[in-house]
């Protein structure tokens, strides 16, 4: 019921102000997450008359048969993200850094546009295709190896993947990634962490005309990169 009604909450939310919604969707799914911490909480038993019952208990109840069930989707599911975060580590290893002096001068010229102060390391990797940002405490911008853009378009990729960065989207995509960790049999919490991940497109492009990128320029640079 609580991911139902925080479904209905973050789908409402987002056809009135997708850029805003993040905060609630971030906020509905670290409630589901915390759902669980309130078994931990003081229990008041109330014992109720109950009619005999014939025959003896069976080995396992249903509510020892669900957790069984619970446990094993937890471990599978955990299994995949340990192995996401080795292909990731994998990933990095097969990448070089940018040694493009113009390329790293705008990337501190974008620092600056945006107010960031953390660091943000810049490498370009031959199996990728579109830009990306990684890493929670060394994030890494990865460009393909072989791309055609224009200064303009360089420019504007550094800053949507900056701007990522500066709204600590790397965080709540663990958050979210965590919480199907947990409530992995239920569609809707998959549901939200899309939506999320999608919010999150929408608020960085607004983060970043907001801070004074060209709307225009920004629109064809996403062009581009779509195109190749």
């Amino acid at each position: 019921m609580l991911s139902l009604l925080a479904a209905v909450a973050v789908w409402w939310a987002g056809r009135r102000d997708p850029t805003r919604a993040p905060l609630l969707t971030t906020g509905c799914l670290l409630s589901l997450l915390a759902l669980p911490l309130l078994a931990q909480l003081p229990k008041y038993h109330v014992e109720l008359p109950v009619a005999p019952v014939d025959g003896t208990a069976p080995a396992l109840s249903t509510v020892s048969w669900a957790a069984l069930v619970w446990g094993a989707g937890f471990t599978l599911f955990a299994l995949r993200l340990g192995a996401d975060l080795l292909a990731l580590a994998r990933w990095r290893r097969r990448s070089d850094p940018v040694r493009d002096e113009n390329i790293t001068t705008m990337l501190t010229r974008c620092h600056e546009q945006l107010g960031l102060r953390r660091a943000v390391a810049l490498r370009e990797h031959p199996e990728c295709t579109s830009p990306l940002v990684a890493g929670l405490f060394h994030p890494t911008i990865y460009l393909p190896a072989e791309r055609d853009w224009c200064s303009d378009t360089v420019r504007m990729v550094l800053l949507h993947e900056l701007g990522h960065v500066s709204r600590r989207d790397l965080w709540r995509s663990l958050a979210a990634r965590i919480a199907c960790l947990v409530h992995w049999f239920n569609p809707l919490v998959w549901w939200l962490r899309g939506r999320l991940m999608t919010q999150c497109e929408f608020a960085c492009d607004a983060r970043v005309i907001a801070a004074g990128a060209d709307p225009a320029c920004y629109a064809t640079a996403l062009c581009d990169v779509a195109e190749g």
